[in-house]
């Protein structure tokens, strides 16, 4: 891309066809043809290993009107693996990976992705059934594990969500147990070791009678929103 053409796309992420006009109307070439290629890149651009997003790039004329092209996707990393067709980038490996659209010799300016560690699996590490005893002011912690890759490893920096599914109550400020965090759902961030770094417990309210069971489920979910295996198991507390 020369110097000009990269006026040009400064131009075009301002949003203002007055200054694409401005900066490009002076280019070299015919009306209609092809000046630069600007690509829609996700406003997060992060992606899970083995997860996929799409992008879309449009070319742009010397007066900013988008004209027919070519166009053709390719990346010069590993990381992530492009489609030259389509722009359907797949994460790879945890890293950085760059990808581009081209029309012939004309590149567009790269978008960069996150990749990171792919959640495969949420593993439920203590017992479901757990019994607090009437002295006992909570449960034992609500062990649990985020797992990915072959074999299976501990994935760190993701967040496992708790949420109290039973009793429900109808005014929140009524409840008689919550979560150790001092809510009725909450989310832990998982260390080195794939566990909550903080591991609720589920635990009474001074001065109000707990029920006699309480049901605590438990979910992870990758980047793309999917729910990672494993979520909604459950942990079942007796209070005595």
């Amino acid at each position: 891309m020369t110097g000009r053409t990269a006026r040009c796309a400064a131009a075009v992420l301002a949003a203002s066809a007055a200054a694409f006009s401005a900066a490009c109307s002076d280019l070299p070439g015919e009306v209609g043809d092809v000046v630069l290629l600007e690509v829609r890149a996700p406003l997060s651009p992060q992606l899970e290993a083995g997860d996929t997003i799409r992008l879309t790039a449009v070319a742009l004329d010397r007066n900013g009107a988008p004209v027919a092209a070519d166009l053709r996707w390719r990346t010069p990393d590993t990381t992530v693996a492009v489609d030259s067709l389509s722009g359907l980038v797949t994460g790879r490996a945890a890293g950085t990976g760059r990808v581009q659209a081209t029309d012939g010799s004309l590149a567009s300016g790269f978008v960069t992705f996150t990749v990171q560690a792919a959640v495969d699996s949420l593993a439920v590490t203590a017992p479901q059934a757990l019994v607090v005893a009437p002295d006992a002011p909570a449960s034992a912690p609500l062990g649990t594990q985020l797992l990915g890759g072959v074999p299976p490893a501990p994935v760190a920096g993701r967040w496992v969500r708790y949420r109290v599914v039973d009793p429900v109550f109808a005014d929140t400020a009524q409840r008689t147990i919550e979560l150790s965090t001092g809510r009725l759902a909450d989310s832990a961030v998982t260390g080195s070791d794939g566990a909550p770094t903080a591991v609720p417990t589920l635990r009474r309210i001074a001065g109000r009678a707990p029920p006699v069971q309480a049901v605590v489920e438990v979910e992870a979910a990758r980047l793309s929103g999917r729910l990672v295996p494993g979520s909604g198991q459950r942990f079942v507390v007796q209070f005595q």
